[in-house]
């Protein structure tokens, strides 16, 4: 245990005991805190292994839940219980392949996605890891982009605001275009008359260029990269109020998007159907929870749409087969659903 912990008593320390502790009564659940011990330094040591710039290190750092933003990963551990966390069979392979690195297209095929019309099809062939399908797959991408921007309208109008999608940003102070044009949000937020404008712009980016390239210098400024588009947006809207929602498209959101979510949590809990909840604490966890799953099954089926545009030239959202329906228990409810 000592080597495999890297060090000498190691397995007394991670436990925080004795022997003759252990010797003496009974110790419950310490195989699993040296079992998670293990897995930790052994995580700890492959992760020091990789190249600052490899498509390993990129992964980890734009699928990652640290510094309090858990969405990324939250797909993973979401049970099917309704047709939005439901994935179908094919979506559901190409983002575990892509989560764990593992190509996702064999030597020599090519871009299957077809022009405007149903036009001529790409024909460009693609690197295993299908970085193209960003740049190509336009409706899917688009489709995805929409479908986070409808999320962030509907988490407004859950907290008792008002809110409109696809609207030009008004007012005498109104930035314009190059060719004079206002600019068109995402999303337009009123709270109260008396209250500003606010505007909500979504942006999924993808780490790696079309050759798999990182186009950052090291995964470890990945967070500076999702800043860095923050920043941009706000520029682009000043003097007007914008909330930018960035994620990669691996999942892992920005600090804007983590800070909106427990900012809207709390006026949620303000509305009439919760303020007499029992336990605030909990409704709020609850709602994160599900703010953030919902969040997390959008971004990885428009994520998944967009590869399989790419490689199968029919994953075009609402071209993908309708699962079969699912049986399940509404744990809410305590009743069975789904007949």
């Amino acid at each position: 245990m000592d080597a495999r912990l890297g060090q000498n008593d190691a397995a007394y320390t991670t436990v925080g005991i004795s022997l003759a502790d252990i010797l003496s009564q009974e110790r419950p659940k310490l195989q699993k805190a040296l079992s998670r011990a293990v897995a930790e330094a052994r995580f700890s040591v492959w992760k020091a292994s990789l190249a600052p710039d490899s498509r390993p290190s990129a992964i980890l750092a734009s699928a990652s839940s640290d510094n309090r933003r858990c969405l990324a990963s939250e797909w993973v551990n979401t049970a099917p219980y309704c047709p939005s966390t439901t994935f179908p069979d094919s979506h559901y392979i190409v983002l575990v392949r892509a989560r764990l690195g593992i190509p996702t297209s064999v030597p020599g095929e090519r871009c299957r996605v077809r022009g405007r019309n149903a036009g001529a099809v790409c024909g460009k062939r693609l690197t295993g890891h299908v970085d193209h399908a960003r740049a190509c797959a336009k409706a899917a991408r688009q489709h995805h982009h929409d479908e986070v921007a409808d999320l962030y309208a509907h988490f407004q109008r859950e907290c008792g605001n008002r809110a409109w999608r696809e609207v030009d940003v008004i007012g005498p102070e109104a930035p314009k275009t190059f060719k004079s044009q206002p600019i068109r949000s995402d999303v337009l937020v009123r709270r109260g008359a008396m209250d500003p404008i606010e505007y909500g712009e979504i942006k999924i980016r993808h780490p790696w260029k079309e050759s798999g390239e990182l186009r950052i210098r090291t995964a470890a400024e990945l967070d500076g990269w999702l800043e860095a588009f923050e920043s941009e947006a706000s520029t682009k809207y000043a003097p007007m109020r914008v909330r930018p929602w960035v994620f990669t498209t691996l999942g892992r959101p920005g600090a804007i998007v983590c800070t909106d979510l427990r900012r809207l949590s709390r006026e949620r809990l303000r509305q009439p159907d919760a303020t007499n909840a029992v336990s605030h604490p909990s409704l709020r966890q609850m709602l994160l929870r599900r703010w953030r799953t919902m969040l997390s099954c959008a971004n990885a089926r428009g994520f998944a749409s967009t590869l399989l545009d790419c490689i199968e030239g029919c994953a075009v959202p609402g071209s993908e087969p309708v699962p079969p329906p699912l049986h399940y228990y509404e744990l809410q409810a305590a009743r069975l659903t789904g007949f």
